[in-house]
């Protein structure tokens, strides 16, 4: 964690030398349900051009790599009331792992 608080203070520095369009990161454990969820939500109701992307911290662990949302079947409820109520459809999404890499290229990581 100390870690990731170093590379988002260098981010901010960064960014505050750099105007370009926001990038915000959401995390979870598993990118299988709470992260894809909250960046479509941002996504959709976002009152600016900043672009929101989803991770999880243990996407490799868990074996999830490359699953898309609508290969979890305790999810499809889910997913098919993100459908029905905001006309969002991320049953596609598919689960990503969180690098370092991705950590120093954004301007926010909301956990």
């Amino acid at each position: 964690m100390l870690y990731c608080t170093s590379i988002l203070q260098n981010t901010a520095i960064r960014k505050n030398m750099i105007d370009k369009k926001d990038k915000i990161i959401f995390v979870c454990m598993g990118n299988m349900f709470r992260s894809p969820i909250a960046k479509a939500l941002y996504n959709k109701y976002k009152k600016d051009d900043s672009i929101a992307e989803a991770y999880g911290f243990n996407v490799i662990k868990d074996e999830h790599v490359g699953r898309t949302l609508s290969s979890f079947d305790d999810f499809g409820i889910i997913l098919r009331t993100m459908k029905e109520k905001e006309g969002i459809d991320n049953s596609s999404e598919i689960c990503k792992q969180l690098t370092p890499e991705i950590i120093k290229s954004v301007d926010q990581v909301v956990f």
